[in-house]
């Protein structure tokens, strides 16, 4: 028995094991590096993608019981930040939120 059948086996995926070797996903190293995309081309359904993802996280390091969704990114995480941006828009909603709002205007039908 491989290490990735043993793998597969204590997760309880192992019906996804041929779909694996087939597409070249034949060692643990290769499935380290596998993708959101790669499992959903695989066929892989949703609890057994987080089965899987759990065990490769725990392979890297993170603890059982930490969380694997990752925090979405802020503008700053991202290097889009720009001070002068922010605080140059921020003056005009000032300058916007001080003139008075246009009222609706009703349209007549056209016959």
């Amino acid at each position: 028995m491989t290490s990735l059948e043993s793998i597969f086996g204590e997760l309880g995926i192992t019906q996804y094991l041929d779909a694996f070797l087939e597409q070249g996903f034949d060692s643990w190293d290769t499935i380290l590096d596998i993708t959101e995309s790669d499992l959903d081309a695989l066929g892989v359904k949703l609890g057994h993608r987080r089965k899987l993802q759990r065990r490769i996280a725990n392979s890297r390091g993170l603890a059982p019981e930490a969380s694997l969704v990752s925090p979405t990114r802020t503008s700053i995480e991202d290097g889009k930040y720009d001070p002068c941006r922010s605080e140059v828009g921020k003056a005009e909603n000032r300058e916007a939120a001080t003139v008075a709002k246009r009222k609706y205007r009703r349209h007549p039908k056209v016959r």
